[in-house]
């Protein structure tokens, strides 16, 4: 009786990550940033992110063990504290003469603010999780409140390319999106409206009236602890 009743508590647990309640939304805000600082840098090959539910179900599922191999963990939303110092590390990795540096880093380091402008990376995919890290020299604690990971990069390559026009450097299969690169529409896709459907990483991000909405999971832990109450007073 209780084991089930530990079952009972592991599963309301399980349940506090929260979710990304507006996919398109984040991916815009993101993409956009990722523009910005494209041509701000002059990075020619900075790809548009994609949503991918397989991230997110890695990352729900703490199952993955591809960070420095074939994806990166990203740390986002973060507070003002952790802002700030990824602001500073952006401005000071910012030059050519800093790039050695920074391709060095990212092989052993938490890349802040460097990691959502990492060029080569075409996949996201993140769960709503607060994460607290010890303070720096001259910061207060970082906190962030979103939980990711980007693929298929984990190793910082794609930094190791000459600055130029942002575009000019795109893939096989992908072409030049205003400064990003994006896949090559296939004639199919218009034919039907563009409009993809079913499982699998979202196409794109989409125009939408909602704004970026991050739940924090409690209103999911409220429901599982009334039933847990509830199941407990039978058992008793």
């Amino acid at each position: 009786m209780k084991s089930f009743v530990f079952l009972l508590l592991a599963i309301c647990h399980v349940a506090a990550d929260g979710v990304i309640a507006n996919k398109e939304e984040y991916l815009k805000e993101l993409n956009e940033e990722r523009r910005i600082y494209a041509k701000k840098a002059r990075i020619p090959n900075m790809y548009k992110l994609f949503w991918d539910d397989y991230l997110e179900e890695t990352v729900r599922t703490k199952s993955h063990n591809c960070d420095g191999k074939t994806c990166r963990i990203v740390y986002r939303t973060p507070n003002a504290e952790a802002y700030r110092h990824a602001q500073n590390m952006v401005k000071y990795l910012f030059g050519d003469d800093e790039r050695p540096e920074l391709i060095k880093d990212y092989k052993t380091l938490h890349m802040n603010g460097n990691e959502d402008f990492t060029p080569g990376q075409k996949k996201i995919g993140c769960v709503a999780r607060k994460t607290i890290q010890n303070k720096l020299k001259g910061y207060g604690d970082f906190v962030y409140n979103s939980y990711c990971l980007m693929a298929p990069e984990g190793d910082g390559e794609s930094w190791n390319v000459p600055r130029g026009e942002p575009g000019s450097a795109c893939g096989q299969g992908f072409q030049n999106d205003d400064g990003l690169c994006s896949p090559v529409q296939k004639a199919q896709s218009s034919a039907r409206g563009g409009a993809g459907s079913g499982s699998g990483p979202t196409s794109g991000p989409a125009s939408s009236e909602n704004s970026t909405l991050i739940t924090d999971g409690a209103s999911y832990a409220q429901v599982g602890t009334v039933i847990l109450l509830f199941l407990i007073s039978l058992i008793l």
